[in-house]
């Protein structure tokens, strides 16, 4: 049954299925957020 569907696909099927394997993989690594404190920003007076 799955390679009669995987005969059938077209190169437009699979660039649709491409954004479901890799779409959970973060190239920029992960960021802890401390939510108990503040980014201390300081203003610029222009």
């Amino acid at each position: 049954n799955n390679k009669y569907l995987l005969n059938n696909m077209t190169p437009e099927d699979f660039r649709g299925l491409t954004p479901l394997f890799y779409n959970h993989i973060n190239p920029y690594g992960t960021f802890k957020l401390n939510m108990n404190q503040r980014i201390p920003i300081k203003l610029k007076i222009a």
